[in-house]
């Protein structure tokens, strides 16, 4: 069964790879870029942004087509800005109906984590 995660570690992040990062930019630009964290596919709403590169791989404009460009992904992180809690209900409700584990947020991690 999939759940939606709230987790306190780096460890516990790695553990749910690889992943499939809503939003392109600076907040899932740093979460892909977390030491032993795999993102395979990238989403964001912004139509300028879609089909583009970010992060090594092109940016989808939904999760279907994303989850057919990446289809081993097993969780989904979600890296929107404050203001965008519609947007991001919308992913989490897709991706528990998808079976992806979910993380919604965190809060800043320690380098020693």
């Amino acid at each position: 069964m999939k759940l939606l995660y709230s987790v306190k570690s780096v460890k516990e992040i790695q553990d749910l790879n690889p992943f499939v990062v809503v939003g392109c930019g600076g907040g899932g630009e740093k979460f892909s870029n977390l030491e032993g964290v795999n993102a395979i596919g990238f989403i964001d709403d912004n139509v300028k942004k879609q089909g583009k590169e970010f992060c090594g791989h092109i940016v989808s404009g939904s999760l279907d087509e994303c989850l057919k460009q990446a289809p081993d992904a097993k969780s989904l992180v979600i890296m929107l800005p404050i203001g965008a809690e519609g947007s991001a209900l919308k992913y989490a409700v897709q991706a528990i109906d998808a079976g992806l584990n979910v993380i919604t947020s965190f809060r800043s991690l320690s380098v020693s984590d």
